[in-house]
């Protein structure tokens, strides 16, 4: 619980998360190389980096959690439809994730302290 607590307990800056992104990606690509299925890590990955990010910024990390959720269930739906309609969906969450992690690294956390700790 100590480990959960420190990564979805604190704040980070815009530097530290393009960094962990980075190392997220090569991570990925890794996955692909070894034909490993890479997509529920790199869900859960980007959901460790956004939630800190998140809190920087001044939200709750639950908007992450959310916007899985929504992602999980567009995923889901488009599954059960024809392949055209699945691949439109993945191209579509994938834009969406491109937006919000370009928005979750271009926007500046807050200058004061708020309820997750002060500036990192």
């Amino acid at each position: 619980m100590t480990v959960i607590r420190h990564i979805f307990h604190r704040r980070t800056n815009r530097a530290t998360f393009w960094a962990s992104l980075a190392i997220l990606a090569l991570a990925l690509v890794l996955f692909r190389w070894l034909h490993a299925p890479a997509g529920v890590a790199a869900a859960l990955g980007l959901l460790v980096i956004a939630v800190p990010r998140l809190h920087d910024l001044g939200y709750s990390g639950w908007w992450a959690g959310g916007v899985l959720l929504a992602l999980t269930g567009a995923l889901l739906a488009a599954a059960f439809h024809s392949e055209m309609v699945a691949t439109h969906a993945a191209g579509g969450i994938i834009l969406l994730l491109i937006a919000a992690a370009l928005w979750l690294g271009i926007m500046p956390g807050e200058k004061k302290e708020n309820r997750w700790g002060n500036e990192s």
